[in-house]
């Protein structure tokens, strides 16, 4: 990365990192990552905060040695950003998640449709958080990032899977089915308990 002069991520674009920029960073990251985390995991989960830490200290690194004074202040108003864009994200990926549920009933003779809605969504999380690695992630890149399939196969393919396009529309579609197959097993045993 360093080597490649075009790269604007590139730690540097004309000048070498100076050792004393490192070393600032290194003395930051020991003092502020164990505050900075656990900042972090009053607000979110620990794989997203442990995420959002890494790549904070990660953003602070690109940055030149003279367009950062105060590295402290500079990570947690990147890790306070990147949390924002979590809850973006999460709250964006829930909203997507209806599209697997079943058609909602406008008319409701009882609050029971709500409870029940909330126990199929319950249900579908927890589906999808069991299946296969490589069907969950098909499935969560294609609903929660709007992904073509040519983008899953490159992110597999990041990943170090190698598959073909047909691969991974099988892989949704058996994890479409999957989903299908457990909302509406979550309705037959009401129905056999009420005969």
């Amino acid at each position: 990365m360093l080597s490649n002069p075009e790269n604007s991520d590139s730690l540097t674009d004309s000048a070498p990192v100076s050792p004393e920029h490192l070393e600032r960073i290194a003395k930051t990251f020991d003092r502020e990552y164990p505050r900075l985390l656990k900042w972090l995991l009053r607000k979110a989960p620990r794989p997203a905060a442990e995420e959002i830490a890494a790549t904070s200290f990660a953003q602070l690194l690109k940055q030149p040695y003279s367009s950062v004074s105060r590295l402290a202040a500079y990570v947690r108003a990147t890790a306070e950003n990147l949390l924002f864009n979590y809850y973006r994200d999460t709250a964006s990926r829930r909203s997507k998640l209806t599209l697997l549920e079943p058609e909602k009933s406008t008319t409701a003779p009882s609050p029971e449709a709500e409870v029940s809605d909330d126990q199929l969504k319950e249900r579908l999380a927890y589906v999808i958080d069991h299946m296969d690695p490589e069907l969950r992630l098909a499935l969560q890149l294609r609903l929660y990032e709007d992904l073509s399939t040519q983008e899953i196969v490159e992110r597999f393919a990041a990943r170090g899977l190698d598959i073909t396009e047909r691969t991974i529309q099988r892989y949704l579609g058996q994890a479409i089915e999957i989903c299908r197959q457990a909302l509406g097993s979550s309705e037959e045993p009401k129905q056999e308990r009420s005969e």
